[in-house]
């Protein structure tokens, strides 16, 4: 069985995280004993033989980051260029892979619903999502490899289960509806810790105006 693997984060490969994934997803649909190919919407060169491609595929997995409950500008333009010329293979089936920065499934919800009415669209069958919730900014090494292997994991039950995902594992994967108030806090300090990070990297200041970053 072969796989046609859209990454749409509108980052370069080198720094998304949905890269880091579909990277380690496709490792698995290997062990399962399948063929793949991945293309990256952020490389405009890529575009014409992406659609190519999901014009010419039985099986088709998109994957993206979630933005705020939305999914980037970059795939709605892909997409619409799809369905205006929409051809090809009518037994075409797509699934979707969806990674979010917050851990909680509930912030996933309204980007799923809409997801399961685009397969119509583009004259396909809806095939599934794997939702999951974590930021790998946020993890040390240990726990990013755990999340890849995890990833693995699901490309070789995919594969098993005839490239959808509608088994049980899916369900467990996608995490907690709601993670509790002590969860909460430890995100909000990993959060609060990476933003200032990111105002240091910057030469920002901080409240009492200095500078967070002192000049040699």
């Amino acid at each position: 069985m072969h796989f046609v693997i859209i990454n749409a984060s509108p980052h370069t490969k080198e720094s998304s995280n949905t890269a880091l994934i579909t990277d380690a997803f496709q490792k698995g649909l290997t062990k399962a004993g399948c063929t793949s190919d991945i293309y990256h919407l952020s490389q405009q060169s890529q575009w014409e033989n992406a659609k190519n491609a999901f014009y010419n595929s039985e099986n088709i997995v998109f994957a993206l980051p979630v933005f705020a409950a939305i999914i980037p500008g970059m795939l709605m333009r892909f997409l619409e260029e799809l369905s205006s010329e929409c051809k090809g293979k009518t037994n075409r089936k797509v699934s979707f892979i969806i990674q979010s920065g917050f851990p909680e499934a509930n912030q996933r919800h309204c980007c799923e619903n809409y997801l399961k009415t685009l397969p119509d669209l583009l004259l396909s069958e809806f095939s599934g999502i794997l939702s999951y919730g974590i930021n790998s900014r946020f993890i040390d090494n240990k726990e990013l490899k755990q999340m890849l292997s995890e990833f693995e994991d699901m490309g070789v039950s995919f594969a098993h289960n005839g490239g959808n995902f509608f088994f049980s594992e899916v369900e467990n994967f996608t995490g907690k509806e709601y993670i509790t108030q002590a969860e909460a806090k430890k995100f909000n300090r990993m959060f609060n810790f990476f933003c200032k990070h990111i105002a240091e990297s910057k030469g920002c200041l901080d409240t009492d105006m200095q500078p967070l970053i002192q000049e040699k």
